[in-house]
């Protein structure tokens, strides 16, 4: 599972065989590269991009850390609402400041673009209370992990020299793109936008922040319809010539590359057709953007 920037490389043989999602991105905009490896998913989903459900988070939806474990106070780098250095204290923070004061940067929400120390309650070094919100190093308030701040706003992996069966969705099109390049690899699935309902309790309880833990098994738990969003992001996918899409179900799009050799096909007995804004294309070498829909049917 993935919180925020960062990169993560699968390589050498390595195998995975998951209940749920191989790899799940929880509102951030990590660098994958998968190379030569194995994914056996029970739920079929290859890659999962939701908006971050984690109930004890605070500020900015996302940290630097592939693992739930970043965070708590002083979070890892790239700075939420009020972000502070992990490490520095809650109270006479980084450098001389009043309350809680902290190193400025290129922030997040309230972030001070660059420039010289700035303090959240506390503001500039040795500087009276009122400062403005703090910046780029570190975690969103309370010090859980920040937000991008006004770094790369796209999920972006890589898989080669591999087969893979299953789907890759994006259901956070209100926050980034996911960027998804295949060389010499192919895929078995759906490359696809979604919208999201979260899980619920058996009695319809919501999953949010509270002492008891017995709805725990909720994180990270949605269902997803495969359809076109409205919002600004989507799903960009690229094939080399080596690569190959088998489409298993029915996916939408924003952007398409399909280089010469490249194939994208239907399923023994299935047909697939595609539009772009629409009109209908056929599905060849070339460059696509736009609303794109690529539909199996049954031929």
């Amino acid at each position: 599972m993935f919180h925020g920037a960062g990169n993560l490389t699968i390589d050498k043989g390595s195998v995975f065989n998951t209940k749920e999602a191989v790899i799940q991105v929880k509102g951030g905009f990590p660098t994958i590269v998968a190379d030569n490896a194995k994914f056996n998913s029970a739920n079929g989903l290859i890659l999962q991009a939701m908006v971050n459900d984690d109930p004890n988070k605070q500020g900015g939806s996302s940290g630097a850390s592939p693992s739930e474990a970043s965070g708590g106070q002083g979070g890892a780098p790239a700075g939420g609402q009020g972000g502070m250095p992990g490490g520095a204290g809650s109270q006479g923070g980084a450098p001389g400041g009043g309350q809680g004061g902290m190193q400025g940067g290129a922030g997040g929400q309230g972030g001070v673009p660059g420039g010289a120390p700035t303090g959240a309650s506390g503001g500039a070094p040795g500087g009276s209370q009122g400062g403005t919100s703090g910046g780029a190093p570190a975690g969103g308030q309370g010090g859980m992990p920040g937000g991008p701040g006004g770094g790369s706003s796209a999920v972006t992996a890589t898989f080669r020299n591999m087969t893979l069966n299953g789907d890759i969705v994006n259901a956070m099109t209100s926050q980034g793109d996911v960027i998804v390049n295949f060389e010499k690899a192919t895929i078995t699935g759906a490359i696809s936008t979604a919208t999201a309902v979260h899980d619920v309790g058996p009695n319809g309880e919501k999953l949010v922040m509270k002492e008891e833990t017995d709805l725990y098994y909720l994180i990270g738990k949605e269902k997803e319809t495969y359809c076109e969003t409205n919002d600004k992001y989507g799903v960009k996918v690229s094939l080399d010539k080596n690569s190959k899409w088998i489409v298993g179900k029915t996916s939408y799009l924003t952007a398409l590359t399909i280089a010469e050799g490249a194939a994208v096909i239907a399923p023994a007995g299935y047909k697939v057709t595609m539009t772009v804004n629409g009109v209908a294309k056929a599905i060849k070498a070339g460059d696509y953007k736009g609303k794109i829909m690529i539909t199996v049917t049954k031929s």
